[in-house]
């Protein structure tokens, strides 16, 4: 059985002691949302099991679009809120940060799939 995870912490079944069974938490195996949740690395797991006992082997994903979010705060970035070039002084910030990201992403896609 193959299951999907997008966080490495779900490989770890825990025992509901009320009702005594393991549940673990799978999840998608691609970025479902722009959200901070989603820049974890993604998994999938396969469930070996044997008698009784059984495991979960997380797999890697390598092939995942990178992800990255940022955060900016124009008040903390000194710009003069009276220049009358401000608004191309804000897009060329952003824009910065933005290629910044795309860098970031293209570095962590080439080191995963070496």
């Amino acid at each position: 059985m193959i299951v999907y995870f997008n966080v490495y912490y779900f490989f770890r079944p825990e025992f509901n002691e009320l009702l005594k069974f393991y549940i673990t938490q799978p999840g998608s195996s691609v970025q479902t949302s722009l959200s901070e949740s989603e820049l974890a690395p993604k998994h999938v797991g396969i469930l070996k099991i044997y008698k009784k006992s059984f495991k979960m082997e997380p797999i890697p994903l390598r092939s995942v679009r990178q992800f990255k979010m940022g955060h900016i705060m124009l008040s903390e970035c000194n710009l003069n809120v009276t220049d009358k070039n401000i608004e191309n002084k804000i897009e060329k910030l952003l824009a910065s940060r933005v290629l910044k990201l795309v860098s970031e992403c293209e570095k962590g896609f080439n080191k995963t799939n070496k």
